[in-house]
């Protein structure tokens, strides 16, 4: 799964400078780099209001509502967090939601929700339309479509924050789990899809041989 967020984001890095970027181009890049370091459901994101945003200088806060698949009585609010990336504006995604609550000012009227239409009438978006935005950037990346999904970010984001050996608790805070056990079984599910694929892989160069 560290194919996706690698592959995507060296896509992402490729795309238009902040003052050549077109408004699809700027909310398909927030989309997927939120995705990716929030390691969150598309319901989630599909919630994320500005009504319920906090900004600071190194990172914004968005805070979402207890009603959330994920959320359990007596459970603390789960909190997405957007953080500064100095070492590579590119892919700095609190500079880039900055850049796209300025853009899309004049055209949300009273709509509160984070991701509206780029195009007219500019109203927010469900999560099926998130799910076919995270489809088109996978695919732009020339991540092939019948092995991922726009659920893929999810797990990618997860196992590669798991391979560089960030802790476990930090994995569930960030991704909304309730427990280790949850993690390990999501994880062991995509590492176990993952032998498959590289096994097909092998095949594939052993007949070509």
């Amino acid at each position: 799964m560290g194919y996706i967020a690698s592959v995507g984001l060296r896509y992402l890095r490729g795309l238009p400078s902040f003052s050549d970027i077109s408004l699809k181009q700027l909310t398909f890049k927030l989309l997927m780099l939120i995705a990716l370091t929030s390691a969150q459901r598309l319901q989630t994101l599909q919630m994320l209001d500005i009504k319920n945003l906090i900004v600071r200088e190194t990172e914004a806060i968005f805070v979402l509502p207890k009603t959330l698949k994920q959320s359990k009585p007596g459970s603390k609010e789960l909190q997405v967090v957007c953080t500064s990336y100095p070492n590579d504006e590119r892919l700095d995604v609190l500079r880039l939601l900055n850049l796209y609550l300025k853009r899309t000012s004049t055209l949300r009227g009273k709509e509160t929700m984070l991701f509206i239409s780029y195009v007219p009438p500019h109203k927010a978006v469900s999560r099926d339309t998130l799910s076919r935005w995270l489809k088109e950037v996978l695919k732009a990346s020339g991540i092939d479509l019948r092995v991922y999904s726009a659920h893929s970010t999810r797990a990618a984001a997860t196992s590669a924050a798991c391979n560089r050996d960030i802790p476990v608790e930090e994995i569930l805070k960030t991704a909304g789990w309730s427990s280790e056990k949850t993690f390990a079984k999501f994880y062991k599910r995509q590492i176990d899809f993952e032998g498959k694929f590289a096994m097909s892989i092998l095949k594939q160069g052993v007949s070509d041989c």
